[in-house]
């Protein structure tokens, strides 16, 4: 009857190639979706993000820390002349990279496998987040002294006294500014003195204008 027909047609159905693929890629997808913690494709793609977005946060690190260590260390970043090379690669190009890069390379030599990561080029040929150009230079050196600036004035809040102390100076190009320093009591009861900022004495350098300006 009908049904012994629609077996004959199932039968015939499975023994076709495009069947047995179908089957075999259905195989695949229930022995990867079976697996423990992996059974919602969803899931898979935020671990997959979780995990890039770890091992860039591990490549930031290494470099965030090199330049702190270069402000605290009052070593600029880079020369006039900004050569980039790989740190952690044979194929570096001669010359002086600048301070930034070349401490960076030495973390890679001496074995930090993040920042060394970080220059090799990702699979299937997409590039390395290297954060390491001079405009990302400038946008992290912006972002310490912000957290700087966060710090010092949270510490002056929390003070019972304080003070500003401001000086007007003219630098080498002939620009008049004034440096803003705070004094203030620290918790441990001790005098601290801390440099704030240059400003630029728009409005003048009398003793109004200054007063003014802060």
């Amino acid at each position: 009857g009908n049904f012994t027909r629609f077996k004959t047609a199932c039968n015939r159905h499975a023994e076709q190639t495009v069947h047995k693929n179908a089957m075999a890629k259905f195989s695949n997808f229930k022995a990867t979706t079976s697996q423990v913690g992996t059974n919602d494709i969803v899931q898979q793609l935020v671990d997959v993000n979780g995990k890039q977005s770890e091992e860039n946060m591990a490549k930031l690190r290494g470099i965030v820390q090199t330049v702190i260590l270069c402000g605290r260390q009052n070593i600029p970043l880079r020369a006039h002349r900004h050569e980039q090379f790989n740190p952690g690669q044979e194929d570096k190009r001669t010359g002086n990279p600048g301070n930034f890069l070349t401490l960076l390379d030495f973390r890679a030599d001496a074995g930090d496998s993040s920042v060394a990561r970080s220059f090799h080029r990702r699979p299937g040929g997409g590039k390395a987040i290297k954060y390491t150009t001079p405009r990302v230079q400038n946008q992290l050196v912006e972002c310490c002294g912000d957290d700087i600036w966060q710090q010092v004035l949270q510490e002056v809040k929390n003070s019972p006294f304080f003070t500003v102390l401001a000086d007007e100076a003219t630098d080498a190009s002939n620009t008049e500014q004034m440096a803003i320093v705070l004094r203030y009591l620290s918790s441990d009861l001790e005098i601290c003195e801390t440099f704030l900022s240059f400003t630029a004495c728009s409005n003048g350098t009398t003793g109004e204008a200054l007063a003014a300006q802060i």
